[in-house]
């Protein structure tokens, strides 16, 4: 099963948190089809999803589009801290379904106990 995936990145400097802003924000990959296992370990690098406590399939029939972001990635010389969103769409580019994203973000190791 092949999934079409875009990462997102936002870089906060010193400076640019001063006015709670990023510094940089681009994108890294741009809706490609993905393999289920490959979705996966891009998933469990992450550790956390946009809606809070999503535990259950019902949390995500509630909230609608979920995606998952990084822990920043601190840049010890420079104090910048790079952190990504991962977006998961079905193959067809439609959004997932709760059923779809409940089961994919479980097997990432990703929902709330």
């Amino acid at each position: 099963m092949n999934f079409q995936i875009s990462v997102h990145y936002e870089i906060v400097t010193e400076e640019s948190a001063e006015q709670g802003e990023a510094e940089e924000t681009g994108t890294d990959v741009d809706r490609e089809v993905w393999p289920f296992r490959d979705v996966i370990r891009k998933l469990q690098e992450c550790s956390e999803l946009s809606g809070w406590r999503m535990s259950r399939l019902s949390d995500f029939e509630a909230h609608g589009h979920v995606w998952a972001s990084t822990y920043p990635d601190v840049d010890y010389r420079t104090g910048d801290a790079r952190t990504e969103s991962v977006h998961v769409y079905q193959a067809n580019g439609q959004p997932l379904t709760a059923r779809q994203a409940f089961r994919l973000y479980r097997a990432a190791g990703l929902l709330s106990r």
